[in-house]
């Protein structure tokens, strides 16, 4: 930990780098849990120019992420709009807005988001592996918060992706989606618990994640 830091130390003592400030507030925030620290390079990466649109949006929508998970996400719409200002070509400041507004009872306008996500033109230029995880995020999104037929479909689409996708990881936590839903009178609330679990959980996590999902009566219905 220690050589990981002075590395990242290193970095950005090396100049102005958006990137390289990003890392060091994530390395600060994820495994030093100094969350004052973290904000400060955080927003120092979100203030820059770097002269790439899609990199300027990027390090503000994480910084929005890190916000709105710190609980503050009034600030954090804020600085997602502001990402857009500058692109609408990064798939995860899109699907980490769409998580927030669904989570604080802005349904149709994250579901609108999602809408957005899953017919976005990056999906297709995207690997595999990438591509299905922002397709499985959108389709958990239109379940945990959508109408009985958009559910109905949303499941089937989750059904056709969950085991072959890469787990999210940390990204973004989803389990604040998942009380959300149980407040709004999810019909499935176990699944919607069990699915946060299997799209989070570490790699070698996985298959038992996946089999408390498969141990839902609404997943064998």
């Amino acid at each position: 930990m220690d050589q990981w830091e002075a590395m990242l130390r290193r970095a950005i003592a090396l100049g102005d780098n958006a990137v390289a400030f990003n890392h060091y507030a994530n390395f600060l925030w994820r495994k030093r849990n100094n969350r004052s620290e973290a904000e400060r390079w955080f927003r120092k990466a979100a203030e820059m120019d770097t002269g790439s649109p899609g990199l300027d949006a990027a390090m503000r929508g994480i910084y929005a992420t890190f916000l709105w998970e710190g609980g503050d996400p009034v600030t954090a719409e804020t600085w997602f709009h502001l990402a857009f200002l500058k692109s609408r070509m990064d798939l995860q400041a899109i699907s980490a807005f769409a998580a927030m507004l669904t989570a604080i009872g802005r349904v149709d306008a994250g579901l609108a988001l999602v809408t957005e996500l899953l017919s976005h033109p990056r999906l297709q230029e995207s690997p595999k592996r990438i591509a299905c995880g922002f397709e499985l995020l959108g389709w958990f999104l239109r379940y945990a918060h959508g109408d009985e037929g958009m559910r109905r479909h949303a499941l089937t689409e989750i059904r056709a992706r969950l085991a072959g996708c890469q787990p999210l990881g940390r990204f973004l936590d989803l389990s604040r989606n998942a009380k959300a839903a149980a407040a709004a009178g999810h019909p499935a609330t176990d699944l919607v618990a069990a699915l946060v679990k299997a799209m989070q959980s570490d790699a070698g996590r996985a298959t038992e994640a996946l089999a408390e999902v498969e141990r839902c009566p609404a997943w064998r219905d």
